[in-house]
């Protein structure tokens, strides 16, 4: 029997076979499969691997930016309307909903670029579980925490107990899918869903084993079909090897789903190791493939781990090939201060060469023992190419010891207090032959870390303070490293903000699980920190200027410590730490490369501020019975909605206040092709606190306090003693062969941070800030200000050329 009909009184039919090791399974054995889950150090029986979950649905909705959304597509007016077919939709009718049965997604309709409402529908196993529901009292307004939540038994039942009053409430499986299982409250009329891979498998095989017979191959075979479903492979193979020993008479049939079967998984754990080597986790891809069961795979699997084992061994090669080209070539210089000197730089080669700093010594793997270069022109390439990259290589060996020299320069200036000082290497800096503007911004990706970190630790979360002990406010955050974790990686970054009765240790453990048992951004190879940002005591977010300060400065020390992509940094929190989620993004969108607020509130400041963040990515995750969020958000997200913002919104039916960490896998898939927008050269910015004046390239100050005063108070919901003004600039490019920066400002003052990105300066530049000229000339790049900005803010991504205070 296959498909959703299939329903069996609640009965001990015994739980055979689920529990075996499946030592015998052709395609899998079981000591083959420990030994490449211990190589790659996580559980994937924890669905680390296998997240998703690929079964049938009423079709789906393509967004522009290549999202897929699987369920039931239509359009409505607003977050409080029903939906309509989309075939039917009015022009009124601008967001996309789309119900999976667990949640319902909202997206902007200008966001949509397809849906497909007639996907054919395969044949998925769903297990209905028979339960008594008493007479049931009405579904409860909201859904707060619950203080103690027991484990589903063999029935399908548990209790959870609420925080706040201590209400025991008896919630019941009515049926169980491969995405989710149905769950109704026994005396609530209160329905809601939970991801099946949030089910700890030995609660989930119970109750799919009390409503099946295990006599039956029918009914065992629906198991290993479900299993297959939701993609948890290695209790699919443990349920076919059951079967094989409990049915010998269906040997020769299960035996045409072998091959099919070690496909399927041999296409998971390939796909695995290219994720990890794209994270830079090569040793850890290297040590699986050791222990992949060869013996066991079809050709076309063969070839796929071939490639990828090729490459590591060519990787390898090259590595010890460079090593002894330098050594060899070395010899070969007859100076003997020149030998010395390059002998130097080959240690620091030798020591740090690696996977991830391969590609540095391209030009230099391509000419090696080209007969017509000399030793010094073949060093001159490895060298330079260390500090500029393979595609920047010179063979002149002296302008590559000056990149060197200038690089220590760079270095000394960022890790220099020392205003005197910092002015003394600028100069020295300035003076090299060669060295300029357009030969630092060349040098200042490959830098290593600006500020020192000793003592680096993967397996478990460390702190680090970002201001100095004498500073007013002490800024102090945790560190959680990926696998791996080296200095020549470009690393995205999530900040994550905690919650009230949650700790930085708890919001790292959620992003990345702990060393027992690693989990998303360990495996996907993200860098998170936890700021330290709520006060002592603290109840609820305060919206204050100092609160901003801990976590931008956190983003700020920690893009010098680490090599962090600035274009690929996440901000996201959970509860309060989703209302500051909300408020720090819209203050400060030129930072992030989008806004995950889980159960946060979009308030106060965000009222006024919600315009600010039309170029930001948001991936919004909330429940339908979370206190009254669903009112308080509804008519910023759609306005957010209506004017086509790329935000996703979610709201898990019948769910309340939670983390949701059955959403992690969609939120890393969404972080994978979200990036920073890059600068424009039309900016608006709107702003009620003095300390959100800056808008990415402009920042404005000396705006009188009668418009902004130093703290902001509310009554009623809405700014007593504040207006909200603008800030607005635009860069005009004239016939004339003339650059002109139209400016109107609240502010007396305007500093601004110009790159070529935004104006050419070999054309003349007029600023004029409301109508008057302040500004007319060619502006000049400056070292100074380039490597101040980067001391600053610690983004390699995008940092000046030029500064200009008018």
């Amino acid at each position: 029997m296959q498909g959703s009909h299939r329903v069996r009184s609640q009965k001990n039919n015994g739980r055979p076979s689920a529990r075996r090791s499946g030592s015998g399974s052709p395609f899998l054995r079981r000591q083959v499969y420990d030994a490449l889950l211990m190589a790659m150090t996580f559980a994937i029986a924890a669905g680390v691997i296998f997240p998703s979950v690929d079964v049938a649905s009423a079709g789906h909705v393509r967004l522009k930016n290549s999202v897929v959304i699987e369920g039931t597509a239509g359009l409505v007016n607003g977050l409080n309307f029903g939906p309509k077919l989309v075939g039917n939709a009015a022009p009124a009718e601008y967001i996309m909903m789309i119900d999976n049965g667990m949640q319902r997604y909202f997206v902007p309709r200008k966001q949509v670029s397809e849906v497909n409402q007639d996907a054919e529908l395969s044949r998925i196993e769903e297990f209905k579980v028979p339960q008594k529901l008493d007479s049931r009292t009405k579904t409860p307004q909201t859904v707060g925490t619950f203080s103690k939540i027991q484990p589903f038994d063999e029935f399908g039942r548990r209790t959870v107990t609420t925080a706040d009053g201590g209400l025991d409430i008896v919630q019941a499986v009515t049926l169980i899918r491969p995405d989710y299982l149905r769950v109704n409250a026994v005396k609530y009329e209160w329905e809601f869903s939970l991801a099946t891979t949030s089910i700890p498998h030995d609660q989930l095989d119970a109750m799919i084993r009390q409503v099946t017979d295990q006599n039956s191959a029918s009914d065992r075979m629906a198991i290993y079909r479900f299993y297959v479903q939701a993609q948890m492979l290695q209790h699919a193979a443990v349920e076919m090897d059951s079967i094989k020993r409990d049915f010998p008479d269906m040997r020769d049939k299960l035996e045409e789903l072998n091959q099919t079967f070690a496909d399927l998984y041999t296409q998971q754990i390939t796909t695995e190791l290219r994720h990890r080597r794209q994270a830079g986790q090569h040793h850890l891809a290297e040590r699986a493939i050791q222990q992949f069961p060869l013996d066991q795979l079809s050709p076309q699997a063969l070839r796929q781990v071939g490639v990828l084992s090729d490459q590591l061994s060519q990787g390898k090669e090259q590595i010890d090939l460079v090593k002894a080209r330098l050594a060899e070539l070395q010899a070969e210089i007859k100076d003997q201060n020149l030998q010395a000197t390059v002998s130097a730089y080959r240690v620091v080669i030798s020591e740090q060469l690696n996977f991830e700093s391969l590609d540095r010594m391209s030009a230099f793997l391509n000419f090696h023992d080209d007969a017509d270069l000399s030793a010094e022109e073949k060093l001159a390439l490895a060298y330079s190419g260390w500090v500029l990259g393979g595609g920047e290589a010179v063979t002149n060996l002296s302008n590559s010891l000056r990149l060197w020299q200038a690089r220590f320069l760079i270095l000394e200036f960022m890790r220099t207090e020392n205003l005197n000082s910092r002015n003394e290497l600028i100069k020295t800096l300035s003076e090299l032959e060669g060295i300029g503007p357009e030969t630092v911004a060349k040098l200042i990706p490959l830098l290593p870390p600006l500020i020192e970190t000793p003592e680096l630790t993967e397996d478990v979360p460390f702190w680090l303070q970002a201001t100095k002990d004498q500073e007013e406010t002490q800024v102090r955050y945790q560190v959680l490293l990926p696998h791996e974790y080296s200095p020549h990686h470009r690393y995205p970054l999530i900040v994550a903000l905690h919650s009230v009765g949650r700790s930085t240790d708890d919001e790292l453990r959620w992003w990345g699980g702990t060393a027992e048992e690693p989990l998303q951004s360990r495996r996907r190879g993200y860098i998170v920190i936890a700021p330290e940002y709520l006060g002592e005591g603290a109840k609820e977010y305060d919206y204050s200027p100092v609160t901003h300060f801990k976590v931008l400065q956190s983003l700020k020390d920690a893009r010098k410590r680490f090599r962090i992509d600035s274009d690929r940094v996440f901000l996201s929190g959970h509860g309060i730490g989703g209302d500051a989620a909300f408020d720090i993004g819209m203050s400060h969108a030129y930072e992030f490369a989008g806004i995950i607020p889980i159960s946060g509130v979009c308030d106060k400041f965000c009222r006024f501020y919600w315009e600010n963040a039309k170029r930001l990515p948001w991936y919004i995750v909330a429940g339908e019975l979370d206190r009254d969020l669903a009112i308080r958000n509804s008519r910023d997200f759609d306005r957010m909605l209506k004017y086509g913002f790329d935000m996703i919104y979610t709201e898990y039916t019948g769910r309340g206040y939670e983390t949701f960490y059955s959403e992690i896998h969609r939120l890393f898939d969404w972080m994978e092709i979200e990036r920073r927008a890059p600068s424009t050269k039309e900016v608006e910015h709107e702003f009620m606190r003095f300390t959100d004046n800056r808008a990415d390239w402009i920042m404005t100050t000396g705006i009188p306090p009668k418009l902004l005063p130093s703290a902001v108070i509310w009554t009623n919901g809405k700014p007593s003693n504040a207006k909200r003004v603008s800030l607005k600039a635009d860069i005009k490019d004239g016939a004339a062969g003339q650059t002109t920066i139209y400016i109107r400002t609240p502010g007396d003052n305007v500093t601004l941070w110009l790159s070529p990105q935004l104006v050419d300066f070999s054309k003349r530049l007029q600023v004029r800030i409301q109508g008057s000229q302040k500004f007319n000339d060619f502006p000049q790049p400056e070292i100074g200000h380039m490597l101040d900005d980067l001391r600053i803010n610690g983004d390699r991504e995008r940092f000046c050329w030029t500064k200009l205070e008018l």
